[in-house]
This record gives C-alpha cells, sequence and structure tokens, in this order.
C-alpha cells in the first residue's frame, strides 16, 4: 500500500482471537509505518482479541459491531510436558544438554523454580509492553489500560465504553467514516478489496503441504517425525530393542 500513491485510507479488516507476541508487534510496526502515509482504521469482525487487538491499537481509528468479542490484553505462556505421560506408555528419552539451558522449553521435563521464575518475568516484560502500545495507541494512561487489561474480554459496546474502541458499527458505516475524514463523499469514493489468504481449503492444502490426496491424515503422517509415525503405526512394540540381554539381580 505504501508503493499506491493512489491509496489514500486502509480498513484494516481483523478476525481473529490473537496469537504470537512477537507477530502482532511485527504487524503493528508495519502499521505504524503505513500511517505515515495513508489514513489507517481498524474494523473488529467477529472477534478482534490479544493479538487482534494489538494490531488495532496502532490504527487511527477504531470501529467494531456491538457483538465483536475484543480486549483480552494479556499475556499467557508455558509449555506442554509430556516426559511423565510418555513414560507411562514406556517411551524413554534421554535428553543429551549442549550447555547452560539448552532444555528450557523441552517436553520432557517441567520448569525448574529459576527457569519459571525467567519465564515469568518474560510474561511479564511482554506484558508490559502490551499496555504501552495500547496507552500510546489509545492515548490512555498505563493505569488507564491496566484497568481494562489482566486479559479480560469485552463486547463491541463495553469496548466503546471503556475507551477502547471509537465508534460501533457496520462495515459500510467505516467506509462512510473513511472517506469523511479524507474529504470525499461516499459515492465518490472508490474501494478496491485486498486478500491475501488463498481462496479454498484445497487450494491452502496444496500451497501448505504440496499435497492433493483427501487422505489428509495418511499424507500428514508421512511428513512426521519418525517417532511420531512408529507410535502411531506401532503403538503397543517396544521403540528400541537393546543388542544384548540385562540380567536383574
Amino acid at each position: 500500500f505504501i508503493e499506491m500513491p493512489w491509496v489514500e485510507g486502509v480498513v484494516l479488516k481483523i478476525n481473529s482471537p490473537g496469537g504470537s507476541a512477537i507477530a502482532s508487534d511485527r504487524i503493528a510496526t508495519a502499521i505504524e509505518k503505513l500511517k505515515q502515509t495513508k489514513k489507517v482504521i481498524a474494523y473488529m469482525e467477529n472477534v478482534a482479541a490479544s493479538g487482534g487487538y494489538y494490531i488495532s491499537a496502532v490504527t487511527d481509528w477504531i470501529w467494531a459491531s456491538p457483538q465483536t468479542i475484543t480486549g483480552s490484553i494479556g499475556v499467557v505462556g508455558g509449555k506442554l510436558v509430556l516426559g511423565r505421560a510418555l513414560s507411562e506408555q514406556g517411551v524413554q528419552a534421554h535428553v543429551i544438554g549442549v550447555g547452560g539451558d539448552s532444555g528450557f522449553m523441552d517436553y520432557w521435563s517441567p520448569f525448574s523454580d529459576d527457569q519459571r521464575a525467567r519465564f515469568r518475568g518474560f510474561l511479564s516484560r511482554t506484558y508490559e509492553r502490551f499496555k504501552w502500545v495500547v496507552s500510546k495507541g489509545r492515548r490512555m494512561s498505563l493505569d488507564g489500560v491496566e484497568a481494562v487489561a489482566q486479559g479480560r474480554v469485552w463486547t463491541g459496546v463495553q469496548a466503546l465504553d471503556a475507551g477502547l474502541i471509537d465508534e460501533v458499527g457496520g462495515f459500510d458505516a467505516c467506509l462512510v467514516d473513511l472517506a469523511t475524514r479524507l474529504g470525499y463523499s461516499e459515492r465518490s469514493m472508490s474501494v478496491q478489496h485486498f486478500r491475501t489468504a488463498p481462496p479454498g481449503w484445497r487450494k491452502w492444502r496444496k500451497k501448505f503441504f504440496g499435497m492433493e490426496t483427501s487422505n489428509i491424515e495418511s499424507s500428514l503422517l508421512e511428513r512426521a517425525p519418525l517417532l511420531v509415525r512408529t507410535l502411531k503405526e506401532h503403538p503397543n512394540q517396544a521403540l528400541v530393542l537393546l543388542p544384548f540381554e540385562v540380567e536383574g539381580q
């Protein structure tokens, strides 16, 4: 859009429950750059929460429907520990570290007390960054952001009362609002839709998985790691047979 001089304003349609904090921050940075030459308005569809709200907060203006689920200003994280569950199924593992905390996020053992404290520190810093982005974008104090943050979600109407969005209404009203801000009438504006998602499940799975077959499970299993394939195909067999006998006392 930056290299399209005929585009004067952008409506960013958001329908996302969030996701990666790093990805959200990168998208927000790109929006900040776009705002230097274009007017950017966010329109929240069904859901614009967590990372979805993160990228909305940096736009010039935010619209939502009354039923939109938004907010969720917070951070959650952790790791899935499977070591005990796998050992109960007869799967054993020996982790060989390369020094330091190389196994910090491995799924065989839980965090140590020190690792848990450091991971919580990472989450806390990410949360503070999230609140700062909202505070700057919405021109709210950090205390004001904290009052509506802590991971809580809001409807579009509630978000309007809390100062998290600017207008409640439909997409057509949002387009008219953008045209007005740019000094155009409703009839004189020209709307172009840009979509990046490939249309249809068939094209999507071909692009990302390289498959045409309707048997998705078998196709994915062919690309799975050896351990996953072995557990799936031979659930009741030993994974390793030692080349020598072990005598018990």
